[in-house]
């Protein structure tokens, strides 16, 4: 049997054969890599399913629960999230190929309709604004276990540093 490392890269190198991403700058080949890897180490490792048992329920649960805060702080970049769809794409495309992706059409519909959710997962605003609030609680001693103590330190907070709170709820788009 293959070892999960082995099929990463089996599957970084068919990714990588594909003559766009063959063209891509080191630095955006770079970013194809992480996104691939975090994504199969939840998919693979964390949820322990096979691509054969990839679901739209897990990449939803993937993308808009736990990718973001899986990455480096180095490697939450703009250009990252703009390759997260295309890179997707081509990815279950290669598993389709390789006969190890039994939905590939439904996956691959997922991201086609989810495509300005992946785009813009990262807010570096809004991640700031978290950071600087998991800080003050942890700070403060918050509980964090207890939502009502969560809620009413975040009121406070948000009292407190009213231009944060703005900056946060009020960006331009």
């Amino acid at each position: 049997m293959q070892s999960f490392d082995e099929e990463l890269d089996q599957w970084l190198d068919a990714i990588m054969a594909v003559p766009k991403f063959a063209s891509m700058t080191a630095g955006a080949q770079e970013q194809v890599e992480i996104i691939v890897t975090v994504s199969a180490q939840v998919l693979v490792i964390g949820y322990q399913k096979q691509p054969k048992e990839w679901t739209t329920v897990l990449l939803e649960d993937l993308f808009f629960n736990r990718f973001v805060p899986m990455l480096d702080v180095s490697e939450k970049r703009e250009e990252l999230f703009d390759l997260l769809p295309e890179t997707l794409l081509t990815w279950f495309d290669v598993l389709e190929k390789n006969g190890q992706l039994n939905q590939a059409d439904q996956l691959r519909a997922w991201v086609k309709q989810h495509v300005t959710q992946l785009t813009a997962l990262y807010d570096p605003v809004a991640d700031k604004f978290y950071a600087q609030l998991m800080s003050a609680m942890k700070t403060a001693g918050v509980n964090l276990t207890d939502t009502s103590a969560v809620s009413q330190f975040t009121k406070n907070y948000l009292e407190q540093h009213p231009d944060e709170g703005q900056a946060l709820f009020t960006k331009k788009q």
